[in-house]
């Protein structure tokens, strides 16, 4: 019967308990940090998507107050100019007035936001009809 002494060992093909096999040479945590940054990446765009609709939500809900406003100051029961009214409100919102006119018994507004790779956009028309 060998000896413990006389049994040769191959260094090339290492086996222990931390790795069985030998054949771990870095592939799992390279996985491992590819898969993490690929998920950083998913959730991200995700987050990024919801923020986009409800930044447009936001640009169509102040659009809206804004041609409400201006109709009513177009019927007189709020004071001042009709489109001065209507940009007052965008710009409290940070958005940009691009049209404003009264259209047969009421009033169109047209606003916009401008970010540095999406431009949102809402028009509304309030008034009687």
């Amino acid at each position: 019967m060998p000896k413990a002494d006389d049994i040769k060992h191959d260094s090339s093909f290492n086996i222990s308990l931390r790795n069985p096999t030998g054949l771990d040479q870095g592939v799992v945590s390279a996985f491992l940090v590819v898969s993490a940054a690929g998920l950083a990446v998913l959730v991200s765009s995700v987050f990024w998507g919801f923020q986009m609709v409800i930044l447009a939500e936001r640009v169509v809900a102040a659009v809206d107050l804004a041609a409400l406003t201006a109709a009513d100051t177009h019927r007189g029961l709020i004071s001042g100019s009709v489109c001065e009214n209507a940009e007052l409100i965008l710009q409290r919102v940070d958005l940009a007035l691009t049209t404003c006119r009264i259209v047969s018994h009421g009033v169109m507004v047209s606003g916009q936001l401008d970010l540095p790779i999406i431009t949102h956009r809402a028009s509304a028309i309030a008034g009687e009809k």
